[in-house]
């Protein structure tokens, strides 16, 4: 199949651009399922005058990106892409501490020294990074991929992600001191780096938030994850990631806790390297009650926790996430941490609050605060 090709049927345009004004609701999410259902697996869209072809169903991306990795291999050069290459027991939002705790982490194992939390240029780099990826798949993405050239030369909010972008890359040229054995060049290294701390702070404070809203609304699975974390490990010894296999439950419920918030709606474009066919299909449900969270969907009869060939929480194929150990690794030690420490519980009044989700490049839970109470 060619990029221009397109398939068998497709939505019309105005459906996709009456869809930008509600990249914040729940309908969109809605919208793109209905969209497989009235059109098949495989159908297109148009951004603009670019056409997207669009695999939905688990047989259908298993067969596209894992079957036929070769054939999908490439990135497509999208204009902004482009630019991108060159208190205890009370109320608190836990995002912004996620997100620096996260920026934290990627700067440790870029820079191979610890920058402290507090410290005000790691506070900026976050700010910064959460406003790249904010923009990311916004109606201002999009008109900036449409009129790359007009827009360079008109105000709007991609003039911030412009600035922002610049800082991320000044930062790491002062962080980043170069091997004069390495094999990248100083722009290559700047990129690999930057490309870190955009696909890493802001998706790992997204799946910690989840985790902690989850946790307190289904505070009987929390107080089992507790149980088994002290039961199964010696409290006189940090937790490690080696430490998963010994936490059946805990790590069933860090799967299902990615399975459930999809944190990603869509994956990165890929650009079709050569012709090839990918038939739709009628795809039956592989989740037993995918609506639901329950860490059963990671366990089998034995208690005992399974991977499972539909979980595509990285990604597939030779373009998957390539932070995927480290971000696996910090997944592990943070909701390990925090469930040793803590237990997160809604505040009074506000008894299983239904918090509903913002649907961006990185679907977060809405704004709430949670009372981390300590054990």
């Amino acid at each position: 199949m060619k990029l221009w090709e397109e398939p068998r049927s497709h939505p019309q345009k105005e459906l996709f651009i009456r869809d930008i004004a509600k990249e914040h609701s729940q309908e969109r999410e809605r919208e793109d399922s209905l969209l497989a259902k009235s059109y098949g697996d495989v159908f297109t869209l148009w951004i603009g005058h670019y056409p997207v072809v669009v695999l939905a169903g688990f047989e259908t991306v298993k067969e596209g990106l894992t079957d036929n990795y070769e054939r999908l291999s490439g990135r497509p050069m999208i204009p902004f892409f482009k630019f991108l290459s060159n208190e205890k027991g009370q109320p608190l939002d836990p995002l912004w501490p996620l997100m620096r705790s996260a920026s934290k982490v990627i700067s440790t194992a870029a820079f191979g020294h610890h920058v402290p939390t507090e410290e005000e240029a790691l506070r900026n780099l976050t700010e910064h990074v959460n406003t790249v990826t904010k923009f990311r798949g916004s109606a201002g993405e999009m008109v900036y991929n449409i009129f790359p050239s007009l827009m360079q030369h008109i105000p709007g909010p991609h003039k911030k992600v412009i600035s922002s972008c610049e800082f991320i890359r000044s930062f790491i040229k002062k962080e980043e001191q170069m091997d004069s054995t390495t094999t990248f060049n100083e722009d290559n290294l700047v990129q690999v780096i930057a490309d870190l701390f955009v696909a890493g702070t802001d998706t790992l404070a997204a799946t910690l938030s989840w985790a902690l809203l989850l946790m307190a609304t289904h505070p009987d699975i929390q107080e089992k994850v507790q149980k088994e974390l002290q039961s199964a490990l010696d409290p006189s010894k940090p937790i490690g990631y080696e430490d998963r296999k010994k936490l059946h439950y805990t790590n069933a419920v860090i799967h299902e806790i990615q399975r459930f918030s999809n944190i990603v709606l869509f994956g990165l474009p890929r650009l079709c390297m050569e012709d090839f066919n990918i038939f739709g299909h009628f795809i039956p449900k592989r989740w037993e009650t995918p609506q639901q969270f329950s860490p059963n969907h990671f366990l089998d009869k034995d208690g005992k926790y399974t991977a499972r060939e539909e979980f595509f929480a990285f990604g597939t194929g030779c373009r998957s996430c390539l932070g995927r150990q480290l971000a696996q690794t910090e997944l592990f030690i943070f909701f390990t941490c925090l469930m040793k420490a803590f237990t997160f519980c809604w505040p009074e009044g506000l008894e299983d609050t239904a918090v509903q989700p913002v649907v961006g490049p990185v679907v977060h839970p809405g704004p709430f605060k949670i009372c981390a109470v300590p054990r």
